[in-house]
């Protein structure tokens, strides 16, 4: 709050009415569409429903997590990071816990643009190989 000042109760009133926006979205799939409409509503409200019950466990096979760059807000010691979210920034994105074999692999973008042109092309060739080696 000292760093935001009054903005910080404003952002937060902000993020709340979002979340609870989202939440009663959540609820609200019962809204027919057309075969050819996507319904982000409904997926992501299935996605958070299968979130909430799965049960992680450890893997002891290989894992290729690929991510975009990280984006830290704040330091707070040993190599730590905590975004603007108040969340740790974790290299693995906290998969290491439950298997030790994993390589991160680093792409350009985003969350969101990792995934659109020109970047997915990077991904495309990081991906490629790993593919064929699977195969």
């Amino acid at each position: 709050m000292k760093k935001s000042g009054p903005a910080y109760v404003l952002r937060w009133a902000y993020n709340r009415i979002r979340w609870e926006f989202a939440k009663r979205r959540m609820h609200d799939t019962t809204t027919p569409t057309a075969n050819h409409e996507f319904n982000n509503a409904a997926i992501e409200a299935a996605f958070l429903q299968a979130v909430s019950s799965y049960k992680m466990q450890s893997w002891s096979g290989n894992i290729k997590l690929i991510r975009p760059p990280l984006v830290g807000k704040w330091h707070v010691g040993e190599g730590r990071w905590i975004d603007d979210e108040r969340a740790y920034v974790l290299h693995d994105n906290d998969w290491g816990q439950f298997t030790p074999q994993i390589e991160v692999i680093e792409v350009p973008g985003d969350h969101d643009s990792m995934v659109l042109e020109p970047n997915v092309r990077v991904m495309a060739a990081k991906i490629k190989p790993i593919i064929e080696a699977a195969q």
